[in-house]
């Protein structure tokens, strides 16, 4: 009987590519967690261009972020305790229980983002999906070196995906350059310094994946 589950299985792609793909995402994150280097790509297919025109329809709803270390920052949040819900996801941590009711896609947004919804069903990095956060970087915007320790220095990983990310946009630690392009995402530590700067023409649209 498992040989034939088994054999329905091979033929059922859609079956094999999510299980599959679930499974290494998870996996890549676990060992990422285990090592000290401040970022790793995750090659996983998405429909970036679809994606774009979704964050383009929604961008009028970003709350803009401006100090004296960042510049041209706006974010809101897609899917975590509603749309303006932007601390950090450690302030919002609870019990296990009604976990998933907590963390939900937000309302306002959640017709309007159907391909990056589907997406997400497919694309699943942490066993737990927490906050999903759309990050806006204007032309001639900034983040300058820091590090997030708000709730401490131990390491963690969130999930960087450039939806795009034109040429002259640049994330560094350091001296080294993640080699973002549209359509790629990295693990990132973040408790490590880093920096943003977008020099071209265009914004730059980042999603920010936080889970457990």
């Amino acid at each position: 009987n498992r040989v034939l589950v088994m054999l329905s299985r091979r033929f059922d792609s859609r079956w094999w590519h999510q299980n599959h793909i679930i499974i290494t995402d998870m996996e890549q994150t676990r060992k990422f967690l285990q090592g000290t280097h401040p970022f790793e790509q995750i090659r996983h297919p998405m429909p970036h261009q679809d994606m774009m025109g979704e964050m383009l329809a929604i961008k009028h709803l970003a709350v803009t972020r401006s100090d004296t270390h960042t510049r041209g920052w706006s974010k809101l949040c897609l899917h975590g305790h509603g749309l303006h819900e932007l601390r950090s996801y450690l302030d919002y941590d609870g019990p296990l229980e009604g976990f998933d009711r907590r963390y939900r896609w937000s309302d306002e947004i959640r017709d309007d983002i159907p391909h990056t919804r589907a997406f997400f069903d497919d694309f699943r990095p942490f066993e737990h999906l927490r906050r999903i956060r759309l990050q806006w970087l204007e032309p001639g915007g900034y983040l300058e070196p820091h590090r997030d320790t708000d709730h401490g220095t131990d390491r963690r990983v969130t999930i960087n995906i450039a939806v795009n990310n034109p040429p002259g946009c640049e994330m560094r630690f350091g001296d080294t350059v993640v080699p973002f392009q549209a359509g790629t995402m990295f693990m990132i530590d973040s408790t490590q310094e880093h920096s943003v700067h977008n020099d071209s023409d265009q914004a730059r649209a980042h999603l920010i994946v936080d889970g457990r």
